[in-house]
């Protein structure tokens, strides 16, 4: 039996706790001892509690890096890594000692890394690691510099000096010094977890395996319009936008993260269906003729894979690529919210009148279906056997 762990750093919701607990799963019923070391312990909680996987709480940068005078545009990942611990030596040395301590504590024969950079770092020549992610937290790693995501933007710090930095740690540890900062995100293999559609990056070698979630097939939508709506505490306007969601004519449900869920008793008492748990998307897209989100990675692809148009709400750049991407794809319409509710929830209705959208969103979907792929749980499941050999 190994022990394995499985990491998170950066991120929120249920994208990054989710695919990774259902790998856990399959190798836990290969006799592994599965150990979780998170990011956040409280917002997924509902997704162990059946399980006996012991869940402890990981290392993360508290605040971001700051430039005087410069606002956190990204250029490529390289600027991620930046404003997550990178951009200065003497604490980048105290995110990587973190995880070393945690790493001592664990023990483990095995790393699954979901966009968890400073600990890529601290594992890197020591224990063998899987790098699992969507396209957005998993960039291209092959060439010797990460892809630019937006030439309009330049870099808020050189990969030259952050490289420095990393060669700054590793000289201290005395441990082995990459010789760029793509190699340090290599590994022993990349599962990009998001379909083409929705990878930002047109350039890439890594095998393409899809959600590890269970995802629903595509469907006919029913007759009567209908709205399933996935919205967290960290959406700015979602006063109003519960008040609009409460005024629309026609069914919803809705499931409201953390401090949503606040919401939910007013939103029930005016007729919406609350899920108090996070719902299998594979059993609620389904039912409902369209999505709304804030363009998180796994109720994106639930929809686009069940062909239910969406209305996205993104809330930072990974979310506006993905609602740029599904605008392109003609399955998805940025929703403007208009001042007050009742013009809001004007604009949903009138998005959802549109029958253009759920046309093109089940075309999309019966593509991605005739797609011969193997299952990417299957495939990520025997990486992680094969490293353990």
């Amino acid at each position: 039996m190994a022990r394995i762990l499985f990491a998170w750093e950066l991120g929120g919701g249920f994208g990054h706790a989710g695919p990774l607990r259902a790998l856990a799963d399959r190798l836990a019923a290969e006799g592994h001892d599965p150990v979780f070391a998170l990011r956040d312990v409280v917002t997924p909680a509902p997704l162990f509690r059946d399980r006996r996987y012991r869940v402890l709480q990981g290392p993360y940068w508290p605040k971001p890096f700051a430039l005087r005078g410069r606002t956190h545009a990204i250029n490529s990942h390289a600027d991620a890594l930046a404003l997550s611990g990178y951009g200065r030596a003497d604490e980048l040395a105290a995110m990587v000692d973190a995880w070393d301590d945690l790493l001592a504590i664990v023990k483990p024969d095995l790393a699954i890394v979901d966009n968890a950079p400073t600990l890529a770092l601290a594992l890197f020549e020591r224990i063998p690691t899987i790098f699992t992610g969507y396209g957005f937290t998993l960039p291209p790693a092959h060439g010797r510099s990460f892809p630019v995501l937006r030439d309009e933007t330049p870099p808020l710090i050189a990969e030259m000096l952050l490289l420095r930095n990393v060669e700054t740690v590793q000289k201290r540890r005395k441990a082995c010094a990459p010789e760029t900062l793509t190699e340090i995100f290599r590994g022993r293999f990349r599962a990009l977890t998001s379909l083409k559609e929705l990878d930002p990056y047109r350039i890439r070698q890594d095998p393409e395996l899809g959600p590890l979630e269970a995802m629903p097939a595509p469907s006919m939508p029913p007759y009567q319009p209908s709205l399933f709506a996935y919205v967290g505490g960290d959406y700015r306007g979602l006063d109003s936008l519960v008040q609009a969601l409460s005024l629309l004519k026609l069914p919803v449900q809705a499931f409201l993260r953390d401090d949503a869920a606040a919401h939910a008793p007013f939103l029930a008492s005016r007729g919406v269906r609350i899920h108090g748990n996070a719902p299998s998307l594979a059993e609620i897209v389904p039912q409902v003729g369209w999505v709304l989100s804030t363009g998180g990675h796994t109720t994106t692809h639930a929809a686009l894979m069940g062909g239910r148009p969406q209305i996205l709400l993104p809330i930072h750049l990974e979310t506006r690529m993905t609602t740029d991407r599904l605008v392109e794809l003609g399955v998805g319409k940025l929703l403007e919210m208009r001042g007050q509710p009742h013009d809001t929830a004007a604009a949903i209705a009138e998005i959802v009148a549109d029958p253009a959208l759920p046309a093109t969103a089940g075309t999309v979907a019966d593509s991605i279906a005739r797609r011969q792929r193997r299952p990417g749980l299957d495939r990520l499941t025997e990486a992680c056997l094969e490293a353990l050999a």
